[in-house]
């Protein structure tokens, strides 16, 4: 049971850090144009897409 607590939090722990650094990527990303506010998410997909294969390679790698 004590090991579903430890997952939770690292999950948890582990959402708040992508949260803090798409944030700081979204707002490095944006621009003023005539006035308004043009967010570029070039970087931040990139950032998304990354993560999801280095995810599923993980999981490749400790698959019996």
């Amino acid at each position: 049971m004590s090991a579903l607590g430890v997952v939770g939090i690292m999950s948890y722990a582990a959402a708040g850090l992508q949260d803090i650094v798409s944030s700081f990527l979204i707002e490095k990303n944006k621009t003023m144009v005539d006035g308004e506010v043009v967010y570029n998410f070039d970087t931040i997909s990139v950032f998304w897409i990354e993560g999801t294969a280095l995810t599923v390679l993980i999981a490749l790698i400790v698959w019996k």
